[in-house]
């Protein structure tokens, strides 16, 4: 008897953006090709509501299977073997998974497609082994490549390409579209840049606290700030630029809360800042904020969206990378404000979405920003193209290639 061929997505990681990006990808797999969708996830009674919330007519199709593949490969050690089987452990223990599926549901695993590959990708393990530890055709979502201003250790192009040269990877994806061409030429696979994509409220109902936004802005300037608070996405810079501009017509608002481990303790130091000064010209309201809704009511109030960080090494290294906030922005037609360098920076400069000042400098941001509005001039920006960029179509485009690559699901 013929088995019946499946589809595997794996996601271990449901914070942050990881739920917008798998969902789509769930969805496209779904609708675009006729096989049975199993999902490997840590996360199962998290993922059940999602399914029956969102994709209960696909119920049929769809089964979880329980999997914590990852291992956190900086632990090191001077022993040469652990340190081997440490880098072989991510791909050993899917195998093993996919094997056990397999032989469970009497199925043939046709497709493997990881949310996250960077944990594999940073395994540098010479090719052919990666071919004995896992023979599954597979693609994957590439979070943080190598090519970018903060260098994985241990890692280089050539290293990470070993893995890419697998006899079943058929490209991967990747969030940094200025490093695609290199990321192609290096890694001798195709590679494709994955949308920033983020679920949008055109038409969001009234939100009491934009409307307590607009009344005490009283017609100012709102440049506003909004998400996870923390000290490297420029609070204090921007709190420096408030208490500088205390007599000009700018108002600042700083909005959302911050739910990582010791947050508390951060926001606590933040809330000391804000007491120490006591502007007039702010408002505070750190508490968490709805990602659709009040999200986008609120944003709609801004007239400059605030992500530009701090010069701190965490910083510099992680925020640059991405943000939904420049497609939040572009999406309400917010021009918006950024750091120097990294990927915001590249993004804002190409598609002429705001300005960028230095990381950390009150005094750049106080003169451009003052620039910025009292230039006069009508700038013309590039919201639209990067929203088509950025846009559900774009995505599904990319898989219909990835398709191609792969051949035909139907057959």
């Amino acid at each position: 008897m013929r088995s019946k061929k499946v589809i595997v997505l794996i996601e271990e990681k449901w914070w942050s953006h990881h739920p917008y990006w798998f969902k789509y990808i769930f969805r496209f797999f779904l609708e675009n090709t006729d096989r049975h969708i199993v999902i490997f996830a840590s996360f199962n009674d998290t993922i059940t509501g999602w399914l029956s919330e969102e994709f209960s007519i696909y119920r049929g199709r769809v089964s979880l299977e329980y999997l914590r593949w990852q291992k956190t490969l900086v632990k090191r050690s001077t022993n040469r073997i652990y340190n081997f089987a440490l880098k072989c452990w991510p791909w050993l223990r899917l195998r093993k998974k996919l094997k056990h599926l397999a032989a469970k549901k009497g199925v043939e695993i046709e497709f493997v497609y990881m949310a996250s590959i960077d944990e594999v990708m940073h395994t540098c393990l010479q090719t052919s082994i990666c071919n004995r530890l896992f023979p599954y055709q597979w693609s994957g979502l590439y979070h943080r490549p190598i090519h970018a201003d903060a260098i994985v250790a241990g890692c280089s192009p050539d290293r990470v390409s070993r893995v890419t040269k697998m006899d079943g990877c058929i490209g991967i994806q990747s969030f940094q579209e200025n490093y695609i061409e290199e990321m192609t030429r290096d890694f001798e696979v195709p590679v494709q840049y994955f949308p920033e994509i983020i679920e949008f409220s055109s038409n969001p109902p009234k939100c009491e606290l934009a409307e307590t936004i607009k009344q005490k802005a009283k017609g100012r300037k709102v440049i506003g700030l909004m998400g996870l608070i923390n000290f490297y996405k420029g609070i204090l810079t921007m709190l420096e630029v408030a208490r500088h501009m205390q007599n000009d017509s700018y108002y600042f608002v700083f909005l959302g809360n911050n739910d990582v481990v010791n947050g508390d303790l951060c926001l606590d130091e933040i809330k000391k800042h804000f007491a120490q000064y006591n502007l007039s010209n702010c408002f505070t309201h750190f508490e968490y904020i709805p990602d659709t809704g009040p999200f986008d009511s609120i944003l709609q109030t801004f007239d400059l969206v605030w992500a530009a960080f701090e010069d701190y090494p965490w910083a510099r290294e992680n925020y640059p990378w991405s943000s939904n906030t420049l497609t939040k922005a572009a999406y309400h037609g917010k021009p918006i404000i950024v750091s120097e360098g990294g990927l915001m920076g590249y993004r804002v400069e190409q598609y002429n979405l705001g300005f960028s000042i230095k990381p950390g400098s009150s005094l750049d941001a106080y003169l451009k920003i003052k620039e910025h509005f009292e230039k006069g001039v009508e700038t013309e920006y590039g919201f639209e193209e990067y929203m088509k960029l950025n846009s559900v179509e774009t995505l599904n485009c990319m898989f219909h290639q990835l398709l191609d690559a792969r051949g035909s699901f139907k057959g």
